[in-house]
């Protein structure tokens, strides 16, 4: 019987040290600078679970905008698109600004991208990644 018990102890251990730790969600993770290592905010998804006829009304809201401009100040974040219960935004952390892409040709795109890779849990993913414009697009259950 003991020997038993200090298998299970050793078991018990073993598992515990082998855990393989998950990264955390999207909206709790801290705002990094998306110029990490020269490249640009790599897409991430969700675990949401949104109304992709949603995602599709503020795609076409983009493609639609032609000359606007989707813009934030430094260190902070812009509202693009909501419809019901998703919320296109952009957010920045760089000092120099605004930040700022083309709705139509820059910024639909990736939400294109994040709808057609992660469809409904919604994502992130980087527009632009340089020192002076780094711009990442959210497609989310709240404004980011």
């Amino acid at each position: 019987m003991r020997l038993f018990a200090i298998f299970a102890t050793i078991v018990g251990a073993l598992g515990a040290a082998s855990a393989v730790a998950l990264p955390a969600p999207t909206y709790q993770q801290e705002a990094q600078n998306v110029t990490i290592a020269g490249q640009t905010y790599p897409l991430l998804c969700n675990q949401l679970n949104l109304n992709l006829k949603d995602i599709d009304y503020c795609i076409g809201i983009l493609m639609d905008s032609r000359g606007q401009v989707c813009w934030t100040k430094p260190k902070d974040s812009g509202t693009f698109c909501q419809k019901s219960g998703v919320f296109v935004s952009g957010t920045n952390w760089g000092d120099n600004g605004p930040h700022q892409a083309s709705c139509q040709t820059e910024v639909e795109p990736k939400v294109q991208m994040i709808r057609d890779r992660c469809g409904s849990r919604g994502g992130s993913i980087g527009v632009h990644g340089t020192q002076n414009n780094d711009l990442v697009v959210h497609v989310a259950d709240h404004w980011v």
